[in-house]
């Protein structure tokens, strides 16, 4: 049950919630004795299959909401590497008040436009990835 809720929400990703809840259960049902390397092995490959078809059919946006999460991973992973190098240098953190400048960074420049832009992407993922193929 589990691995149907971790599979549901890494297919969410890329398509609606319904149609994420009813794949990983079309997979539960067809994993019978197959090992779980079986069943991630299918919701990777589907995530992948559908988030190639957003690309695909909407590649503007795919490299913006790319550059988007390059970009805020960055962000964070530069404000652990600030704090890591002045704690190896010698530098305490409430002189400096690093913990509360690495937090409002994070906050500010990482959680919000995360959660706006997965949840702009999110719709328009969705919308992608469940419209009908243009012939």
């Amino acid at each position: 049950m589990r691995e149907t809720s971790c599979a549901q929400r890494v297919l969410a990703l890329f398509t609606s919630p319904e149609c994420a809840e009813a794949i990983a259960g079309d997979f539960a049902e067809a994993r019978g004795d197959r090992s779980a390397a079986w069943f991630w092995w299918q919701v990777l490959t589907t995530a992948t299959a559908l988030g190639g078809r957003a690309i695909a059919t909407a590649p503007l946006a795919s490299v913006g909401v790319a550059a988007l999460g390059v970009l805020q991973f960055g962000s964070l992973a530069f404000a652990g590497f600030a704090l890591l190098v002045s704690r190896l240098v010698g530098l305490d953190g409430r002189d400096l008040h690093i913990p509360n400048v690495v937090f409002w960074s994070i906050t500010t420049f990482t959680a919000v436009p995360l959660l706006a832009g997965a949840m702009a992407a999110r719709s328009r993922v969705a919308s992608v990835a469940t419209a009908a193929p243009a012939r």
